[in-house]
């Protein structure tokens, strides 16, 4: 390991994610159902529009808060009212006039967004 070359490094930890979601879902048994396996929640977008505005959440807030939420549709440990408080938080620090929607409009872009959620939560 004398000359690893730290050039690489993003290139072998997009390759590392790439793997492992690979490893991921060959252990999913998609040939016998694949349609039961791979169907994703239905995600009622009035539904989470009015959970942020219960929350009195701004525009751009809710925008952040609509990503976070559609990506937690199953989770029962993480309340509405931490998202709203993350998004605040988000929305705080970052440039004015900033649109959420475009910068979150990329997966990559909603991969860090839930790594920054996560170790939130957890802390």
């Amino acid at each position: 390991m004398d000359k690893f070359d730290p050039s690489r490094r993003d290139s072998m930890r997009k390759m590392i994610i790439a793997g492992g979601a690979c490893v991921a879902l060959s252990q999913v048994n998609l040939w016998n159902q694949p349609q039961k396996v791979l169907t994703a929640p239905k995600v009622d977008d009035k539904e989470i529009k009015a959970a942020g505005e219960e929350l009195a959440l701004t525009t751009p807030e809710q925008d952040v808060f609509a990503v976070i939420k559609k990506n937690l549709m199953r989770s029962k440990n993480v309340t509405d009212e931490q998202i709203g408080d993350f998004s605040r938080r988000i929305v705080a620090a970052s440039p004015e006039g900033t649109d959420f929607k475009q910068v979150f409009s990329g997966l990559q872009n909603e991969f860090h967004l839930m790594e920054h959620f996560i170790r939130y939560i957890h802390t």
